[in-house]
């Protein structure tokens, strides 16, 4: 599917690791669909959204990056 295809062309591009992919990939494709549920459809934007508010949830508890 298109939404797949971004992920794994970036991926195949940029094997440095998941995170650097995933905000090559927010960047690139801000406004496309990133994920769809029966709930409905996630841009890649509100999915990076998403993924920073939960970081900053972990930070706030006292978890910190590569712990």
């Amino acid at each position: 599917s298109k939404v797949i295809n971004h992920l794994q062309h970036d991926l195949s591009l940029n094997n440095t690791n998941i995170w650097a992919d995933f905000s090559n990939t927010v960047s690139r494709y801000p406004d496309s669909v990133a994920i769809v549920c029966d709930e409905g459809e996630m841009t890649w934007a509100q999915l990076n959204e998403r993924v920073n508010a939960l970081s900053g949830h972990i930070t706030s508890l006292g978890l910190a990056p590569n712990q």
